[in-house]
């Protein structure tokens, strides 16, 4: 997960039992777009991530979750996103969410 992407959406699906790898945590922080990708890549990972450009670039091989706005309040959003999540299918695109 880009380091883009708030806290509580890592918090959201480690609770759900997804192993969350978070780039914002310090240990991971300033990685390069291409770092990101090659670790997605190698564990046929999802990429979710707030920048639509490193979004529409991973999409061409990797299946991407662009998140444009969210809050764990907004439970509409919260089961959107973990509906794609759990998607079985997971084809290189991009979704989108909190359109």
């Amino acid at each position: 997960m880009d380091e883009c992407v708030p806290k509580e959406v890592v918090s959201l699906l480690r609770s759900k039992g997804y192993r969350v790898l978070y780039y914002g945590e310090k240990q991971r922080k300033g990685a390069s777009d291409d770092v990101i990708l090659e670790k997605v890549r190698k564990y046929g990972a999802i990429l979710i991530t707030r920048d639509e450009d490193f979004a529409v670039k991973a999409a061409v091989s990797t299946y991407v979750i662009l998140i444009k706005r969210f809050s764990i309040k907004d439970k509409s959003l919260s089961s959107e996103l973990l509906r794609v999540v759990s998607s079985e299918e997971k084809t290189p695109k991009l979704i989108k969410v909190g359109t």
